[in-house]
């Protein structure tokens, strides 16, 4: 299989396109201008506008590379960049307002959940190949160890068409013009004095959801607000941690345990990422972040087998099953007495007080 180039529906990128400097000029969107204010004097609301504003312009950009030639792992990189925006989406649920009308955000939220889905199965059928892929660097005029992109072999085509055609229909729709103009313009319009209460059911588990919902504080700002949520979190994952350990046979309900506990911890390490929540120049600080980055690589390379193994037990491939479940049992008893030897959870308690430690309420 080979991928092509041609763009299908290039004039809905283009009207959406060439409408958005139009809707920044009539005052409909707030763009950033790199004058907003540090990072650790914004509001919420502040930060909200900074980092969501423009990430679905660079998303809605990355999606005319799509079309009905592109492979599993030509979507990786998009797939990424969508991720982010929703985590981004959910991090700032408090500063947008639930209408009037229909909730814009559930909805947007909805729709990039159902593309990242969607995209992530496709990506799926490269990932569990488990194929290092070569790079070239122009620089050098060389392509690093691995296979060459034009010499990667998917061994179901039929799958890779028929998941492929589910990201093209979800794309097709998403979009849509006039939805995308009033996405981007609610996006860009937080609120900067009040935060808009919201359902616990209605927003991610591994942020402000789950049985019981958290909201941001008045008293605290931006920055403080991240800074208690990745400490819930990691109480959280402390709680379910000597369970997690306790798994054994990873598939079904059981790797759906593992792997929230996997994005749980992931959801800390995206919090820092995108946002100042660390002290400047603290060797313990980059340390502790480095372990909830590994243990994010961890699971997560467990986790491709598990999605390996799915799919063959879908294929009927018995005796390819079978190997994937021995694998999966050595792989996890090695990351069980990796994170018994780092202290993992003595270390997440650390972790936890630190951020704790760093929150000054203002008056």
């Amino acid at each position: 299989m080979t991928a092509t180039r041609s763009i299908p529906s290039a004039s809905v990128f283009i009207a959406f396109l060439n409408r958005f400097p139009r809707l920044v000029a009539a005052g409909l969107l707030v763009v950033g201008t790199g004058t907003a204010r540090a990072q650790d004097q914004a509001s919420y609301g502040e930060l909200a506008g900074e980092l969501l504003c423009g990430g679905l312009e660079e998303i809605v950009v990355g999606l005319t590379n799509l079309n009905d030639g592109t492979l599993p792992h030509e979507a990786k990189a998009l797939r990424k960049e969508l991720g982010r925006f929703r985590n981004r989406l959910d991090l700032f649920a408090f500063a947008y307002p639930t209408g009037p009308g229909k909730d814009k955000f559930l909805k947007l939220r909805e729709d990039v959940d159902k593309g990242y889905e969607r995209m992530g199965n496709f990506k799926d059928l490269f990932d569990t190949q488990r194929i290092d892929l070569a790079e070239y660097d122009p620089g050098k005029d060389k392509w690093s160890k691995g296979v060459r992109p034009e010499a990667l072999v998917y061994p179901d085509p039929a799958r890779v068409s028929d998941r492929r055609k589910k990201v093209l229909k979800w794309r097709d729709k998403f979009v849509e013009p006039e939805q995308l103009a009033a996405y981007q313009a609610y996006i860009c319009a937080p609120d900067l004095k009040q935060f808009h209460e919201r359902l616990a059911k209605d927003l991610s588990r591994f942020y402000w959801g789950g049985d019981e919902g958290i909201m941001p504080r008045g008293d605290l700002s931006g920055i403080d607000n991240f800074r208690a949520l990745a400490a819930e979190l990691l109480d959280r994952s402390i709680v379910s941690y000597p369970a997690v350990l306790e798994l054994r046979h990873l598939e079904g309900e059981v790797a759906v345990q593992f792997h929230d506990f996997r994005k749980r911890a992931r959801s800390v390490v995206k919090i820092a990422d995108d946002i100042d929540i660390l002290p400047k120049k603290s060797a313990k600080a980059d340390d502790l972040h480095e372990l909830m980055d590994d243990i994010d690589d961890g699971y997560g390379d467990v986790n491709d087998i598990i999605v390996d193994l799915e799919l063959a037990v879908e294929s009927g491939n018995e005796a390819k099953a079978a190997k994937l479940r021995a694998e999966i049992a050595t792989e996890w008893e090695t990351l069980r007495e990796w994170q018994t030897k780092n202290r993992v959870e003595q270390q997440m308690t650390e972790y936890a007080a630190l951020l704790r430690s760093l929150i000054r309420p203002r008056p």
